[in-house]
């Protein structure tokens, strides 16, 4: 991040749409899960999701931009937003590509410190 961002609506703004990474483990694990998507459930990638705050806020984020109008209530609970979307499109259209370690290579202090808030 180069520009300095200040207050609330500055980061609303930047968090509409920026690239937010997943941890690698997460990354392994979403793809064993994808190999096998006819048979995986939905219980199964809400583990792998819940355990990576940043891949959730990922899947809320494109929940709400993708809202329909006929939804009536915010959807806060990782399993629901699933069921609502499919494995299919999560894995297609929500799951982010870039991860944290990828992101972060060769910045050693700043990869132990959101390593240590996330886990």
């Amino acid at each position: 991040m180069e520009a300095e961002i200040s207050g609330i609506d500055g980061w609303v703004k930047f968090l509409q749409t920026a690239e937010i990474p997943m941890l690698k483990r997460t990354a392994r694990s979403l793809a064993l899960l994808q190999a096998d998507i006819d048979r995986v459930s939905v219980r199964a990638v809400t583990e792998e999701v819940t355990h990576d705050p940043l891949l959730t806020v990922t899947l809320l984020r494109y929940l709400q931009q993708h809202k329909r109008n006929t939804q009536l209530n915010e959807v806060v609970q990782i399993e629901q937003a699933l069921l609502m979307l499919g494995m299919q499109t999560f894995f297609d259209k929500v799951r982010p590509v870039l991860t944290i370690e990828s992101m972060l290579a060769g910045r050693v202090a700043a990869m132990t410190g959101l390593l240590h808030a996330v886990q």
